[in-house]
């Protein structure tokens, strides 16, 4: 499998509801949708839950993805649904952990859609939560590939003769660096350029994954490097001889 990327969130697109939240304000199902992984969603029991969205028309969707979650500590059971002459399941997983989550599914269109978990012992939250059709790269990036760089964020202190006198560590920045080679200029200017324009350079979030066959562990929720160029040389009429991604993220490890 190529790289995936998911952004065209449609939780964000109609009307969201939860069966369950926990009665403090600062838990509501929007914050699943609100561009910030820190904000939380959290459910008001251990009870199967329901996270819904209704949409204005079918809109179609074969990707879920879910960051900064504690649904494997939980032991929960998580189902994608649409309502079709009732609810139809298209996915059912159990988290393993609770790092971040990209599932593929069959793509289906429809009005009505929603995340039901279960079998719960402990109350579920989740930070962010996408539901879209995924977008897929033509091939791999340019061997060989690092899935993720990671370095070391801390507040320190020096002195005058540059002696490290201590510090605190304060976050694991990642950064996910690719290039690709002869991408085709239909493919790239009817799927990648729309990212770009309406998502990417707006510097909002998204899932990536590198290969989801190889490595299920190399998901991670990101934006774009505020100082990353977007090129696009090109010396054959039909195709880009190369393009690059940078993005970075915060270390779930």
């Amino acid at each position: 499998m190529t790289p995936i990327i998911l952004y065209n969130n449609l939780f964000r697109n109609g009307t969201l509801t939860a069966s369950s939240t926990n009665a403090d304000s600062a838990y509501d199902v929007v914050n699943i949708i609100d561009w910030r992984s820190y904000t939380l969603w959290k459910s008001g029991s251990v009870e199967t839950v329901t996270i819904a969205v209704e949409l204005a028309g079918a809109a179609p969707a074969n990707t879920i993805g879910i960051f900064n979650h504690n649904l494997g500590t939980a032991g929960a059971t998580v189902k994608v649904q649409y309502e079709n002459s009732g609810w139809q399941t298209a996915l059912t997983f159990e988290p393993a952990n609770d790092k971040s989550i990209l599932k593929i599914f069959d793509t289906s269109s429809h009005t009505n859609w929603r995340i039901e978990i279960s079998s719960l012992g402990a109350v579920p939250y989740i930070g962010t939560m996408y539901l879209a059709e995924r977008l897929e790269f033509l091939w791999p990036p340019v061997i060989p590939v690092d899935p993720v760089q990671e370095s070391i964020q801390i507040e320190g202190e020096y002195s005058r003769a540059g002696d490290f006198l201590g510090g605190l560590l304060t976050y694991n920045p990642i950064r996910v660096s690719q290039r690709f080679t002869l991408i085709t200029r239909a493919w790239y200017d009817t799927y990648f350029k729309p990212f770009w324009n309406l998502h990417g350079k707006l510097l909002r979030p998204f899932f990536y994954a590198v290969d989801l066959e190889v490595n299920t562990d190399d998901v991670y929720f990101l934006q774009f490097d505020p100082a990353f160029v977007r090129r696009n040389p090109f010396s054959l009429k039909t195709y880009y001889d190369e393009f690059s991604i940078d993005l970075i993220g915060v270390s779930e490890e």
